[in-house]
C-alpha cells in the first residue's frame, strides 16, 4: 500500500470512528478521575489530616461528571493545556478499623486533558448521618 492510501485509510477511520481521534485525551482525562491523581490526593490527604483514623490506601475515587467548558457554545481553552473541563468525583475513604462507615466527598475541580492540577479541588461531605437531622416539619 502506497503512503498515500495509507493516510487516506486513517483519515477515513477518524471520520467513521470519531472516538480513535479522541483515545488519548480521553486517557488523560480520566486519569484526572482516578485515586492516584492531583485531585484526589489532595482531597484525600485533607481528609485525613481532619481524621487520622481514615484508611487513605483504601480510598476509591468514581468519576461523577465531566463536562466541556464553553462559552457562548465556544470552547474555553486555556494556553497550551487546550481545551477545559469541569469534573466531579466522588471519594470513598474507609476507616482503619472499619467500625465506623466510611465517609464519602464530592469533589469539583476544573482541569484539561495535560493537566489535573489547575485549581485546587473544592469538595463536601455527604456521609449519611453525619450532619444532625432537622426534625421541624
Amino acid at each position: 500500500m502506497q503512503w498515500n492510501n495509507i493516510n487516506k485509510v486513517i483519515v477515513f477511520a477518524m471520520l467513521f470512528i470519531p472516538r480513535m481521534g479522541f483515545s488519548l485525551v480521553d486517557e488523560d482525562l480520566d486519569y484526572c478521575a482516578k485515586k492516584e491523581s492531583w485531585v484526589a490526593y489532595k482531597v484525600i490527604e485533607k481528609a485525613v489530616e481532619k481524621n487520622n483514623r481514615l484508611d487513605k490506601h483504601r480510598a476509591v475515587s468514581t468519576l461523577l461528571a465531566r463536562h466541556k467548558l464553553k462559552k457562548e457554545k465556544l470552547p474555553i481553552t486555556f494556553s497550551e493545556w487546550g481545551q477545559l473541563y469541569s469534573q466531579t468525583t466522588e471519594i470513598v475513604i474507609p476507616f482503619i478499623d472499619n467500625q465506623a462507615p466510611p465517609i464519602a466527598l464530592i469533589t469539583s475541580s476544573i482541569i484539561s486533558a495535560a493537566e489535573c492540577s489547575l485549581t485546587e479541588p473544592i469538595y463536601f461531605d455527604i456521609t449519611p448521618n453525619s450532619y444532625p437531622k432537622d426534625d421541624t416539619p
